[in-house]
């Protein structure tokens, strides 16, 4: 099963979980088995099996990434995990102009540069 190259509980992970973000809402066969938003799918997997009428693998579109594409999908939801930590007052610190000057936002490792914000 696909799943099993997943990055939460997969036997053999080829993807790198982001440790910050709320990888709990995430399921293995959501990242590498279907083509909808990654939370959404996701908790179509977390219902208690009620018999092959209410699968999820019937209730969402599929598509089977490769390891590559799954990546991608995993990193974009990171990056935005990623965006929601930082975000927000970050604080500063007074210069010699006696002017708050804020602190840096850390580089986003996840967001591609073709996609990053300004």
């Amino acid at each position: 099963m696909a799943s099993q190259f997943g990055p939460r509980l997969g036997n053999f992970p080829q993807i790198t979980e982001f440790s910050l973000g709320e990888n709990a809402r995430l399921d293995d066969r959501a990242i590498m088995c279907t083509a909808g938003p990654l939370v959404i799918d996701s908790a179509l997997f977390g219902r208690p099996d009620q018999g092959h009428r209410t699968s999820p693998f019937f209730r969402t579109s599929l598509k089977l990434h490769s390891i590559a594409e799954a990546q991608e999908r995993y990193n974009g939801w990171a990056a935005d995990q990623w965006d929601l930590q930082y975000s927000g007052p970050r604080g500063g610190w007074l210069g010699e102009d006696g002017q708050v000057h804020p602190h840096p936002v850390p580089k986003n490792p996840y967001r591609r540069p073709e996609l990053a914000k300004g």
